[in-house]
């Protein structure tokens, strides 16, 4: 959303959200998907967002 539609105030919830998930994939039910997460996703670190919310993300 923060390229797509030009709301780069957006990146400001990602830790905020980031957190929540981590949070719900201690669950074991879950142990696939968080597995799944840590793979794929990176955390989002103070160089992620300003690079997100430079505008030359892709």
């Amino acid at each position: 959303l923060s390229l797509r539609d030009g709301k780069p105030h957006y990146v400001a919830l990602i830790p905020r959200v980031w957190a929540h998930l981590q949070t719900d994939l201690r669950h074991p039910a879950l142990a696939p998907l968080a597995a799944l997460v840590q793979e794929v996703l990176p955390p989002p670190t103070p160089a992620h967002l300003a690079h997100l919310t430079s505008g030359h993300a892709t």
